[in-house]
């Protein structure tokens, strides 16, 4: 090989760096064009509501005609994102009356039972958009076949956590104990059907 002349030695120098920094452009041109190109996926949460107990006792004391009870707390979750809002029912079990037969106890007329709710507080957890609304005078009247509207969350509301407190005496059963308890005090047991639905519920 043939030494290389000052001349072309000099243009070798000029030219390293030049090759270096269009090597090093290109490659962050590539690393910018990976890190655009990362798509990420993000779910949705659930609608969901729950019971601190489904299963309810009522206590009729002796000589009355209505046994009262305690609905127990819910708290419903709205971590959809969507905002459509959602709407709370309560139907429940065929209702017994405690050492009875099914057949003997289960003879009661819709409407008998009923949700009180004035005395009900909804607690918004941290976050928590708007809280719903109850429906028409918060006493409701709760049957086996239909459901009952209780609760809703226009759109826009409802979002977050929501603890609902019933407290005492917030069930009331009007009815007239069968004559094997007309001494003692009767108690009635019945199971609460929750349901909560998303979208518009009026």
């Amino acid at each position: 090989m043939y030494p290389l002349s000052t001349k072309s030695r000099g243009v070798l120098v000029t030219l390293i760096p030049i090759v270096f920094i269009f090597l090093l452009y290109a490659n962050s041109s590539q690393v910018k064009s990976q890190n655009t190109s990362v798509k990420f996926a993000i779910s949705s949460g659930t609608l969901n509501v729950e019971s601190s107990q489904e299963v309810v006792t009522l206590r009729m004391e002796k000589g009355e005609d209505k046994a009262y009870g305690n609905a127990g707390s819910l708290t419903i979750v709205d971590a959809t994102g969507s905002g459509s809002g959602w709407g709370l029912s309560l139907k429940i079990m065929p209702m017994i009356e405690i050492g009875l037969p099914k057949e003997v106890s289960s003879k009661w007329s819709p409407g008998d039972l009923s949700l009180i709710t004035q005395e009900a507080k909804i607690r918004a957890g941290e976050g928590s958009s708007e809280s719903p609304q109850w429906f028409g005078n918060r006493t409701y009247e709760i049957s086996e076949s239909v459901p009952t509207k209780i609760l809703s969350a226009s759109p826009g509301e409802g979002m977050g956590t929501y603890h609902i407190d019933f407290g005492a005496d917030s069930l009331k059963f009007s009815h007239s104990p069968s004559q094997h308890n007309t001494n003692t005090d009767t108690y009635y047991q019945t199971t609460l059907v929750w349901n909560i639905v998303s979208g518009p519920y009026y």
